[in-house]
């Protein structure tokens, strides 16, 4: 069963900033996608693929 992005929603206010940040640099390491995603956005023109 997946989460619903209300309660994704919910959870994520819980975390503080620290907690976000972790999270993030995990979802970067385990997923490229993520990480592709992130250096777009974060890099923008300057992300190499």
């Amino acid at each position: 069963m997946k989460i619903k992005i209300s309660e994704l929603k919910r959870h994520l206010k819980e975390y503080d900033q620290t907690e976000l940040i972790q999270l993030i640099v995990e979802l970067s390491k385990i997923n490229k996608d993520v990480q592709n995603y992130l250096s777009s956005k974060f890099l923008g023109d300057e992300a190499v693929e």
